[in-house]
């Protein structure tokens, strides 16, 4: 057969354009599902699709038939060139594009070889677009006119509009449109796209579309880009005769308007690269057809602009909002917030009518329905939402308007106008709301959130609080009865605790009854507190807030059960803790109920040791008064009680710890004694009390330190007297051989020295090592002391 006859082209076109099909429907499905598409590919998805346009009209035999010799060569070659470049790409795809299952390494390195050949690709397309070329200058399209002119140059861009400066970009807008007009620009449209960019004078639409105009054109969206205005019939059909002459780049050949008008019609209708055009200033009222002489059909589109709002095509309606210059929009936002935070509904309106926004934010960043809301002012909020203001907007301070709303009246408006907008979701969607409304105690919101549906009472926020917890731990004992009746579990945890736990703690006992009478929750529930686990019972005796009276709680939760002997992890109990607060009432309560007084188990100091330590003298007395199991554990514990009461100098608890026999001389750390421990701490009156009581005066602790020599180095003249008048002994000698006037004399106690002189105590009597209560004075530079040793001693011996 011959390889030039119309059969053998036809065929070839055919086996061409079903390849070609092929590898574009699988470039768009990519274009679509996938980011990772290669520029260079997707350019090649756009020019496919022009390219199966124009082969698709001489793809049979007889429509080959037409053409001369000539161009079928031209044709022929054109398609077996086209063909080869297409399984080109056929390859690099399936190199380069992602598949479902790609792990990320795979997909990494498919972007790294599409990169590779992203040369490749653009050598592809620019022989696609030879080819393209060669078909047009030849006509091999049917319907050509010969005396169609085209300009060589196929690319047009006819936008004469000045941009404004300052320009302020728009970037939603813009966005927008893109959007919009999307397959028209990857040519998937199969006819033009429309779109309306609609607002008052002064929106700024002309701006608006002459700078996207320009993007396009400079990002190479469309090759062909026209200017029109259309205000009226005359201006536009003038654009048009414009257009016409600029193809042809000339005026002759086509005799009156109706045919340059066509002529530009079927230039767009027939264009093979996606194409723009603009009808500026567009009023419907002006044109009572449809516009006839518009282009039907090509992968392109139109974009009106106009202050009319009455289309026969709604969703094609882009609104374009008031155009503010930014020192007038930052003045009608702060007139706007001044008006609504003092409730001026007649200033509100005229600023909306100015073009204000309403959802403008104040400096705080709340919005101005959340800042109506919170001030409950009805009106405003009614006024704010009719002029678009959004009750879902996010404030600084909490999302949407009705988690503020404390009103039930504003709650009604809020949720009838969500309800109205379609935009109430169903439960849990408002819970936000529910927890405020929990946790201020307002029950008629909740009741209506409730019955509204758009609410669940078990949900919990994103650090696990729930509407019941929030209600305990705010002490709302109406908001808790109401709950517990709308089915919330009182044993469900919130913020990781029991809503018990929550009410104990802020010593709510209303609340604490209805958990565990209404909710039957569990009244030994433990939470984790500080990484321990403290019971209920352990908050009543602990209470927070400053709270100190806490018997009538500590009653009840261990008439409901509670258990006295609990331990939590750090291993305190509640008596001990009572011990430490003095609690008396609390502690009796809690050895009714079997709290063991002491303790054999467990860490930290035993109740005795707390209630000496606090110098509770109630506490203690009632503790020594108590059983005790292990009789050894308690003279130990009694015994450590008098050590602390003496080291904190709780003289009271000393004298009822002695009189239930509690050794006065028992050892603690380092064999210190009560005594010693006083000393020690300088404790006075303790020590002298102690002495006084029959402590020894001769009984050293593990480094050999007595009594007198301590109150001697320490300065305490009053102790050293109390001893010395006790044991008569002024000149006892420590390992070192020291006195105590050696001691006071070089420590510079000129009290204590004072006093061991006047009573005689040897002044001449040296340590082991020679020095005298003089020499250590003398070294010590302490200057009146020597000079009161070197004195003679009345009557000395």
């Amino acid at each position: 057969m011959d390889p030039l006859s119309a059969i053998g082209v036809a065929a070839s076109v055919v086996q061409f354009t079903n390849l070609a099909f092929k590898v574009a429907t699988r470039l768009k499905e990519y274009n679509s599902a996938s980011t990772d598409v290669p520029k260079s590919l997707r350019h090649i998805s756009a020019q496919l699709p022009l390219l199966l346009n124009a082969l698709d009209r001489v793809k049979t035999s007889i429509e080959v038939e037409r053409v001369d010799l000539d161009t079928r060569c031209i044709l022929k070659g054109v398609v077996s060139g086209c063909k080869q470049q297409v399984e080109k790409i056929d390859k690099i795809i399936d190199k380069v594009l992602p598949v479902p299952g790609d792990s990320l390494v795979t997909r990494a390195q498919k972007v790294f070889i599409g990169l590779k050949n992203d040369d490749k690709v653009l050598e592809i397309e620019k022989s696609l677009q030879t080819y393209i070329q060669v078909l047009i200058l030849h006509r091999v399209i049917e319907g050509q006119d010969d005396s169609w002119v085209i300009n060589e140059d196929l690319g047009f861009f006819e936008v004469r509009v000045k941009k404004a400066t300052p320009f302020f970009e728009r970037k939603e807008l813009m966005q927008k449109i893109e959007t919009i007009i999307n397959p028209a620009v990857t040519s998937q449209a199969l006819s033009p796209i429309r779109i309306i960019l609609s607002g008052n004078k002064g929106a700024g639409k002309t701006q608006l579309a002459a700078e996207y105009c320009h993007q396009a054109n400079v990002d190479g969206q469309f090759q062909t880009i026209f200017w029109t205005n259309a205000s009226t019939p005359e201006s536009l059909c003038r654009s048009l005769e414009g257009i016409s002459d600029v193809i042809r780049r000339s005026k002759e050949g086509l005799k009156d308007r109706d045919e340059k008008i066509e002529f530009v019609k079927s230039f767009l209708c027939n264009r093979w690269h996606p194409w723009l055009l603009v009808l500026d200033n567009f009023v419907p009222s002006e044109f009572k057809n449809d516009i006839h002489y518009l282009p039907s059909k090509g992968s392109g589109a139109i974009l009106f602009t106009s202050r009319s709002r009455s289309f026969p095509d709604p969703d094609k309606v882009m609104e374009v909002p008031q155009f503010f210059h930014p020192d007038e929009i930052e003045r009608l936002r702060s007139a706007m917030i001044f008006a609504v935070d003092n409730n001026k509904i007649d200033n509100v309106k005229k600023l909306l009518a100015d073009g204000a926004d309403p959802n403008c934010q104040g400096l705080d960043l709340r919005p101005c329905l959340h800042r109506a809301v919170d001030k409950t002012y009805t009106n405003m909020v009614k006024l704010l939402l009719m002029h678009g203001a959004s009750s879902r907007l996010d404030g600084f301070y909490g999302p949407q308007a009705l988690y503020r709303a404390g009103n039930i009246d504003i709650i009604r408006i809020l949720l009838d106008h969500e309800d109205a907008a379609g935009l109430t979701p169903k439960a849990p969607g408002n819970n936000d709301a529910l927890l405020t409304a929990a946790s201020k105690g307002h029950e008629d919101i909740i009741r209506i959130l409730i019955e509204h549906g758009s609410v669940d009472v078990a949900f919990k926020s994103e650090d696990g609080a729930t509407a019941l917890g929030t209600a305990a731990e705010n002490g709302r004992t109406a908001v808790v009865k109401m709950l517990l009746a709308y089915g919330a579990d009182a044993n469900d945890k919130s913020k990781g605790e029991a809503p018990l736990t929550w009410a104990t703690r802020g010593y709510h006992l209303e609340t604490v009854k209805v958990l565990c009478t209404e909710g039957k929750a569990q009244v030994n529930v433990a939470d984790f507190t500080f990484d321990s686990s403290q019971p209920p019972l352990w908050h009543a005796v602990c209470p927070s807030f400053g709270h100190r009276r806490s018997d009538d709680m500590v009653k009840y939760l261990l008439e409901s059960g509670a258990d006295a002997k609990v331990w939590n992890k750090r291993n305190s109990s509640p008596l001990q803790e009572a011990a430490r607060r003095g609690l008396r009432n609390a502690a009796r309560m809690l050895l009714d109920y079997g709290a063991d007084a002491y303790p054999t188990e467990g860490k930290g100091y035993p109740p005795i040791v707390e209630g000496a330590k606090s110098g509770s003298e109630s506490v203690v007395k009632l503790l020594l008064g108590a059983k005790a199991t292990d009789i050894t554990a308690r003279d130990r514990q009694r015994e450590q009680a008098l050590i602390n009461a003496s080291i904190r100098g709780n003289r009271d608890v000393i004298v009822l710890l002695l009189e239930e026999g509690v050794d006065i001389d028992t050892e603690g750390d380092y064999g210190k004694t009560p005594l010693i421990f006083a000393i020690d701490e300088k404790q006075i009156p303790t020590a002298r009390l102690l002495i006084r009581c029959g402590a020894r005066e001769d009984k050293s602790d593990e480094d050999g330190r007595l009594p007198l020599f301590m109150a001697a180095e320490k300065g305490l003249d009053v102790v050293v007297k109390e001893i010395v008048k006790k044991t008569k002994n002024r000149d006892v000698q420590n390992a070192k051989g020291d006195t105590a006037l050696c001691v006071a004399a070089a420590k510079g106690h000129e009290e204590v020295v004072k006093f061991l002189l006047d009573s005689n105590a040897d002044r001449d009597l040296a340590n082991k090592f020679g020095d005298t209560p003089l020499d250590l004075a003398v070294e010590g530079h302490h200057k009146k002391i020597a000079e009161m040793l070197e004195q003679p001693a009345a009557g000395h011996r």
